[in-house]
């Protein structure tokens, strides 16, 4: 004989100090969130002007007629998306709010914060949108390769330079941080550790490292 079981199909609203501690958390455990320039946006987007090259100065005499040179000016359109998550729970959790709350607190911040960097650094084709810029069709830089891994990072600041950038932060899935952590030089000394007991790549090439497990895309 089958049992039949209810189901509670109630919706909890997030007090609105969970909620910002909710998305202050998932910024946090967002790489991409963490280096990149934070933007407010109306609900309809915004469309921002953007320099794509830059004027250019000339020497001139005291009284010589000073160089015209106009920037490259382009518009691009910032749009939000949205990033959800159902969380299913059991009727205990919902008559013991603060347990919810902290279980809420504890594990929707890294889910969202994954995905997003996963979605950045994946492909075009797993966007959300046409105006969500994804970083899949980059050049690639192999770490594991026979140049090593020094010098893939060093091509990879190369390649951001002759783009007219700075870099400015490197994110390391997982993997990638074994890759740099095992990296020595010709007297077997780690290149990017200080020592054994820091375990960590603080910095690399002078550029902040943060770690994310959305960095990783199978295959690359």
């Amino acid at each position: 004989m089958a049992d039949n079981f209810g189901i509670n199909r109630q919706t909890i609203a997030l007090p609105a100090d969970v909620a910002q501690e909710v998305l202050q958390k998932t910024q946090e455990a967002s790489a991409v969130m963490q280096l990149a320039r934070p933007v407010t946006l109306p609900g309809r987007g915004l469309s921002i002007p953007t320099v794509t090259s830059d004027p250019e100065a000339g020497w001139v005499g005291e009284t010589g007629q000073k160089p015209v040179s106009k920037p490259g000016v382009g518009m691009k359109l910032l749009q939000p998306y949205k990033l959800a998550v159902i969380m299913p729970f059991s009727n205990e959790f919902r008559r013991d709010a603060k347990a919810l709350y902290d279980a809420l607190i504890a594990r929707l911040p890294a889910a969202l914060g994954k995905k997003f960097d996963a979605t950045v650094f994946g492909s075009v084709a797993g966007r959300p949108g046409e105006n969500f810029d994804v970083l899949g069709n980059s050049t690639a830089q192999d770490l594991s390769g026979s140049n090593g891994a020094y010098d893939a990072l060093v091509a990879a600041d190369t390649a951001i330079a002759t783009a007219g950038g700075i870099m400015n932060g490197i994110v390391l899935a997982p993997q990638g941080k074994g890759v740099l952590l095992s990296a020595k030089d010709a007297q077997k000394r780690p290149l990017f550790v200080n020592n054994v007991a820091d375990g960590a790549v603080p910095m690399v090439l002078g550029a902040k490292t943060v770690l994310s497990k959305g960095a990783f895309v199978a295959g690359n």
